[in-house]
């Protein structure tokens, strides 16, 4: 039945685009039958988002309700007609909305290592990953140095709380955690109530630049593999298949060419089933078939499209590496790149058939985004070893030809967004303004986390950044 009605609203989604304009009451019911896809799809979101923040981050459920789950941005359901349930011992969660003439559910459960999976009826719950001794790198372990500590303790106040002058808004930016490193010691630290150095939160897309490190990853281990041959995807290299034509420099530059709708809001189409860019968020589903399924629709390398099948496809061509050289793809990142860095307490979450969602689904405590930075920074090396190939950060910070302010799933300063930093700088970006600022001129980190959804983020974070390099400067 589930099954039946996903394929009946992906078919009214395709009517939509094809038919010539319906009479009023069949309008009205289109309308009615596309809010109801909005619902469902925001309950199941909703359930994922809680779990994760219930059993990835270890936060209470009411504060992440309350806190982030009734942003209007995303949420298409009734709060005050949705009871949920939060199984401990199972680790599952329920959502059941009572808004339409039946109730609706939606399901959660959390695999230890894993996260959180919409999973399909019956799924089984997936092998926890396997452990290792943790390793704590000593580098974020540092005190912070006495003759900066009173300029940085009241650049921090004015990080988390709003100035009087009105320079910026801090507490309508709503920030959580942030972090400053300089030649790899903590220069700054500080926390909002509830959130701590041991609390792993959601960095959206800033996952696809973690993409492009294990794609590094990947490349160091891989002999011959070259980013400007033909993407290894064994689906796209069929005879005839216009698909073969895109490279792995392509992917990494969100200029595949490949369809992906992701209609804007206000569209009718916004957050339904047909709305693919966001649909492997909120649907149960397999989200590597869904991007491999993907047409051609414009020449690789030609146009920049910012669209989750890029950086799902890159994960796509890491899984199919490692089973065909039988390595286990659920441990791979945290064998190979994690554990390395000592940034444990990353989390990939997957769909309901072991995909990666690294497009959005990743959590990390600051310090360990943090380490991820300063990877880039160190060009791939952690204490001697190479995690990746020698040019690897170097080809991921080169501005694409077709767009000159992005990279390799990495952002850059390149037309100076952040007005204040050198151009130099480059930066993992995720939705509400989660930010790792890298700036290799002055050998500086800098993560930001919160939940920015009012706008104004630049506004606001500019000048601290200004105010932050003047006080490392001097």
């Amino acid at each position: 039945m589930q099954l039946t009605l996903a394929i009946s609203h992906l078919f009214l989604a395709a009517v939509l685009l094809v038919t010539p304009p319906l009479s009023l009451a069949e309008d009205a019911l289109s309308k009615r039958a596309l809010d109801e896809q909005r619902r469902v799809n925001s309950l199941h979101l909703h359930a994922q988002l809680l779990c994760s923040g219930v059993f990835v981050s270890g936060r209470l459920a009411e504060d992440v309700i309350r806190d982030d789950l009734q942003w209007r941005g995303y949420t298409f359901h009734d709060w005050s007609h949705t009871a949920w349930t939060i199984a401990t011992e199972r680790e599952t969660v329920t959502l059941t909305n009572t808004e339409g003439s039946a109730s609706t559910e939606a399901l959660a459960i959390h695999n230890p290592g894993h996260g959180c999976t919409l999973p399909v009826r019956d799924a089984p719950r997936r092998p926890r990953q396997s452990t290792l001794a943790a390793v704590e790198r000593p580098l974020l372990n540092q005190p912070l140095p006495d003759h900066t500590s009173a300029a940085i303790s009241a650049w921090l106040d004015r990080v988390f709380k709003s100035t009087a002058d009105g320079e910026s808004d801090a507490g309508a930016q709503n920030t959580r955690a942030v972090i400053v490193l300089q030649g790899g010691r903590i220069v700054a630290e500080r926390y909002a109530t509830g959130f701590g150095p041991t609390v792993p939160m959601l960095g959206w897309s800033m996952g696809k630049s973690v993409a492009a490190a294990l794609l590094g990853v990947f490349a160091k281990e891989t002999p011959g593999f070259d980013i400007d041959e033909a993407a290894p995807i064994s689906r796209w290299s069929t005879h005839g298949d216009k698909r073969s034509a895109i490279t792995t420099r392509h992917l990494l530059n969100m200029a595949s060419g490949l369809q992906f709708a992701n209609p804007g809001k206000g569209d009718p189409l916004y957050y339904t089933d047909a709305h693919q860019h966001e649909s492997v968020y909120f649907r149960p589903q397999d989200t590597r078939e869904l991007v491999l399924q993907a047409p051609l629709v414009d020449r690789p390398g030609a146009v920049f499209a910012y669209r989750n099948t890029n950086t799902l496809s890159l994960m796509a061509l890491i899984r199919q590496g490692n089973e065909s050289t039988r390595q286990n793809h659920n441990v791979w990142p945290y064998d190979r790149l994690f554990r390395p860095l000592g940034a444990e307490s990353f989390v990939l979450e997957q769909d309901h058939s072991g995909n990666f969602v690294i497009s959005g689904f990743v959590y990390a405590t600051a310090r360990d985004w943090a380490r991820l930075g300063q990877l880039f920074l160190d060009e791939g090396k952690v204490e001697g070893q190479s995690l990746w190939p020698a040019n690897w950060t170097e080809t991921v910070t080169m501005p694409s030809a077709a767009a000159p302010f992005y990279g390799g799933q990495v952002w850059l300063n390149t037309q100076r967004s952040f007005q204040s930093v050198p151009t130099d700088a480059y930066y993992f970006l995720g939705w509400l303004d989660q930010i790792v600022l890298v700036v290799p001129s002055m050998r500086l980190v800098i993560v930001r986390l919160g939940f920015s959804d009012q706008g104004g983020f630049r506004e606001y974070f500019d000048p601290l950044l200004k105010s932050l390099l003047q006080i490392l400067k001097d």
